[in-house]
Order: C-alpha cells, then structure tokens, then sequence
C-alpha cells in the first residue's frame, strides 16, 4: 500500500478481494462492461499469463476509485495494422519474440470497446488530480512487474482530450479501432427505414439464406458446455480471419458469461444438426451489447455473417430496445448494414527514452486511422444509426 497526503493506493489481484458495493460505487454510471459479474466472468475464464491487478484508492476507510489493470505480453504483430503488421510478421518469422512487449494495460482485456476506470464517485473539481496520482501509481505497478509499456486500452474520443491533459506529453496516444453502433427507432422498423437500395439486398440476403434451409435458436442465459465448444470454434475461425488481433479467449469465456448474466443471450444458427454461426449478446434493458461471434468460412455463398447482423437486429427491435453496439472490425459489412463510428484511442507510455521517441515519430504508422466506410443506408426521413 501506498498513499499521498489523505489517499492510499491499495493493490489487490483479484475482483473477488474488492467489495460489490465498492466496485458499484466507483462504476455507477454502469455499463455491460464495467459491471462486477462481467469482470469476474472474464478473470475466471482468462488464459494462462495474463495477470489481473486492481488499484484501489482510499480516503479514509472509504473506496473512492477502482481502476482495472493487467499484464500482457504483447506482440506488437498482433496490433500493428497494414504494412507495420507486414513488417512485424516477417521479423517474427525469423525471430519469434522480438517485437513481443511485456506491457501492462489499464483497462479491458476483452474487446469491449472501453477502459476501466471506476472514478464515477469523485467529484468534477478533483477527478483529473486523483487520475493524475492513479497513473502514477499504474505506472509503479508496470515498473515493478517488469513491463516496458504502459497502456491504457481504451479511450473513447470524447474523453481523450481530458486524458490528454492530465497524462501529459511523454504519453502518446495512437489510433485504436472505432467503436460501431446503430439507434432503433421503436416506431419504425429498422427495414422500412432503409433506401429502396439496401431494403432490396436485405431482402435478397435474407431470401438466399432462408431458402438453404438454416434454422435459428434464441437461448438466453445459460448454454451448455457443448454448445459453448462449437461457439468458440467458431469463435476461433473468425479471430485466424480477421486482420485485428489482440486477446485469446478460451471455451469456458462463453460459458461463463452466459451463466452469470441472465440478461445475456445467444443467437445460434443451425445447419441441420450442425452449428455454423453464433453470437454472444448482453442485454441491459436499454442497449444490447454484441460481444462476441463467429460462422463457417462461407460467407460469399450464404451471407452468413450479414444475417447474423440482421438476427441480432431483430431480436433488439422484438424486445423494444434502442441501440446495438456491434464492437470493432468487419466495417465493411457493418456500414452496409447502417451502423456509425465513434472514434477509440489507446495511451502509451514507452519507459525508455529511445523508444518513446522512435514510437512518436512513427505512431501514425503504427497505429494508422482506420478508414470508416460511409453509406446512406437509410431514407433522408429516418432516424439514422447515431
């Protein structure tokens, strides 16, 4: 434990050793993400090597703030994007590790699209100054685990200026992938909404899939074992697809959320017996949360991936629901389905001198900004999805 004038700094290793009212407090303005039952679900279920730390901070005896952390050894091939993954990947080829960094993150493991800061019980006039002393108490933690960066994973753009200002200049803070989402409108179904255009390909995709004799099964809550296995092959073929990598989620992951939280449910579809594409989805009475999916490799035949989309659409509008987070990746079909973009940042500080001048130099190359496709997808008298 440290402390500074009336504060103390407490390190613990798990979410169980922190109070669910002291985790409620500090996330009040809750979200999916931040609550306790889904961090827990996620520390239960995290692979070997990941290591979970929570900084608590006290005044008096009282947990005024919570910040989620953990360490990663982290390939920069799994981050970097373009010509730097490129690059990353042919050193890598021949020198396995040499581009990996022990890096300890504040914020999610899962990609959910936002850190882990629980600071929602101080007041405006001293959340930058007990932010200020959180970092630096993150920081110490990273030095003492051996870690050469330093991360904050991850930032919204309308909360990055103020990070900005209170992290400073020796932080650099690199393009992440945005964020996606869509607004339903109770009163109007999400197809009539759309332009003549993309209402006749929904039409045509959904008619096409049909038409191979698929059927679909809404389970919510829990899901057993076995079904838990095909999800995450699934899961696994869409992750060795895709051009954006970062965490490895075992089996137990799905399970597990979907145990804990009866507002979770899965969206499966079944080719006669066989499972050919899955999404895992949380519910919060207002917003439904897409966490993770995964289908068969053949898309270009059936438009499994855009029916999934369409099936988690209709389930929201079924339950009356105003918005879908559809997460990072995949934006070309997601644009085409009407989504919008927020923009997401990751902090970084590299402890060594050199190389925090090299990454300055070459942040944008690194971490270019990922170009959002932008379609008119509905009818200029509908609301759109922002």
């Amino acid at each position: 434990m440290s402390s500074n004038n009336d504060l103390k700094f407490y390190w613990v290793s798990s979410i169980l050793d922190i109070d669910p009212e002291d985790w409620d407090r500090c996330f009040k303005k809750q979200r999916f993400a931040r609550t306790r039952k889904y961090q827990e679900s996620v520390e239960v279920s995290a692979p070997e090597g990941v290591i979970f730390q929570y900084l608590m901070v006290f005044r008096a005896e009282l947990v005024i703030a919570i910040v989620g952390c953990f360490r990663y050894h982290l390939p920069l091939a799994v981050i970097a994007t373009g010509k730097a993954r490129e690059i990353a990947d042919y050193i890598d080829s021949f020198k396995p590790g040499l581009l990996s960094v022990n890096t300890f993150f504040a914020g999610q493991y899962t990609a959910v699209c936002d850190h882990l800061f629980g600071l929602d019980d101080l007041h405006d006039s001293e959340w930058g100054s007990i932010l200020t002393q959180c970092i630096k108490a993150i920081d110490q933690r990273s030095l003492e685990l051996g870690c050469s960066l330093t991360a904050i994973k991850e930032v919204p753009a309308s909360e990055l200026e103020k990070f900005q200002t209170v992290l400073g200049s020796d932080w650099l803070f690199a393009n992440s992938l945005p964020n996606t989402f869509l607004t339903l409108d109770p009163n109007k179904p999400y197809v009539s909404r759309m332009r003549s255009k993309y209402r006749n390909l929904y039409r045509k995709r959904t008619r096409d899939f049909d038409s191979q004799g698929y059927t679909w099964k809404v389970v919510d809550g829990a899901i057993s074992t076995d079904t838990a296995k095909e999800i995450h092959r699934l899961y696994k073929l869409v992750m060795n697809r895709s051009d954006n990598q970062f965490e490895r989620l075992p089996q137990n992951f799905f399970e597990e959320i979907c145990r804990q939280f009866e507002s979770a449910f899965a969206i499966l579809c079944y080719d006669d017996d066989r499972l050919i594409a899955a999404s895992i989805n949380a519910d919060d009475g207002d917003t439904v949360y897409g966490i993770y999916l995964g289908f068969e490799g053949k898309d270009h035949e059936t438009h499994i991936y855009f029916n999934l989309l369409y099936k988690l659409i209709d389930v929201a509008e079924q339950r009356g629901r105003r918005r879908i987070h559809f997460g990072q990746t995949s934006y070309g079909v997601k644009s085409a389905i009407g989504v919008s973009a927020h923009k997401m940042f990751l902090g970084l500080y590299f402890r060594n001198f050199f190389i925090r001048s090299l990454a300055r130099r070459f942040i944008d190359t690194l971490f270019p900004e990922t170009n959002f496709p932008t379609r008119n997808v509905f009818s200029k008298n509908s609301t759109k999805g922002s």
